[in-house]
């Protein structure tokens, strides 16, 4: 265990909608870690399923759980913030209402902080229907360079402090909310480091549809390149990758699709850029 002068206070905010039964299994993961020094940041973004009786109860039987009300839903970003602003952690990390940590993650990132770095992230496991994959990921510094790539971090603890200093998420972007924070982070602390070790569950098997093959993801993807285009070099696999049309109206790199979505979902994508609904 880490030794209490050395046992900062961490928030984890889980903002979350209509996916109680998930939820529970998030927060069980938090509550079950071997780092004992952190507090629990819920805010419901509206759900019916229940979602918001359970929680509140859940806060009052414990006091490491604290929920949030908001004015009507504003989607996962304003939720982060709003979790963020409140939160009395010297740390701040993130986790998704359908994913889960390991035990031992908290007391992984606290371990290995250094201040030297903007933000700390680990390597991931990817739960599939009927098994659970370790992401090849390997240990290493996370530079602007390797931001204006792909999302090479992850879920980041950060200081409280710089992340408020950034002005949190911008909640204008459709997507690409979580890479376009932490380029700004290394654009004012330097580089972020990932660690080898995974210690986060992203699940893959339910049905939810994935922002990364929605129309939000190509349109949030175009946004964040206008907004940082003065320092994303033309090569940048934004531009291959991540939906992004370099010519207006004229989806040019379609044929990359299927090879990361699929034919069918690569098919939707080219009705809506085609605009045929």
């Amino acid at each position: 265990m880490i030794d209490s002068k050395e046992n900062p206070l961490v928030s984890v905010y889980i903002p979350t909608y209509n996916r109680l039964e998930m939820l529970k299994r998030a927060i069980a993961s938090v509550l079950n870690q071997t780092y004992t020094n952190y507090e629990i940041i819920l805010v419901d973004d509206g759900s019916n399923d229940g979602t918001k009786e359970y929680i509140k109860k859940l806060s009052k039987s414990n006091t490491k759980v604290k929920v949030l009300e908001k004015q009507g839903p504003r989607g996962a970003c304003s939720s982060r913030n709003l979790a963020i602003r409140s939160a009395k952690g010297f740390f701040v990390t993130g986790l998704d209402d359908d994913d889960y940590f390991s035990p031992n993650r908290l007391e992984i990132l606290v371990r290995n902080y250094r201040p030297e770095y903007a933000f700390i992230s680990t390597n991931h496991y990817r739960v599939l229907p009927g098994k659970i994959k370790k992401s090849s990921l390997v240990g290493r510094v996370i530079s602007k360079g390797l931001l204006l790539n792909r999302n090479a971090a992850g879920q980041v603890m950060v200081e409280k402090e710089r992340f408020i200093s950034i002005g949190g998420f911008d909640e204008s972007l459709k997507a690409s909310q979580d890479v376009d924070a932490w380029l700004r982070l290394t654009l004012k602390y330097g580089s972020g480091y990932r660690l080898s070790t995974a210690s986060y569950y992203v699940d893959e098997q339910h049905d939810k549809v994935r922002i990364s093959v929605s129309e939000n993801r190509i349109i949030g993807t175009e946004q964040f390149l206008k907004k940082h285009e003065d320092i994303i070099p033309s090569k940048s696999a934004l531009y291959k990758e991540d939906c992004y049309v370099t010519i207006k109206n004229k989806p040019s790199l379609f044929v990359l699709y299927p090879f990361r979505y699929g034919i069918r979902i690569s098919l939707e994508l080219l009705r809506i850029r085609l605009g045929l609904g």
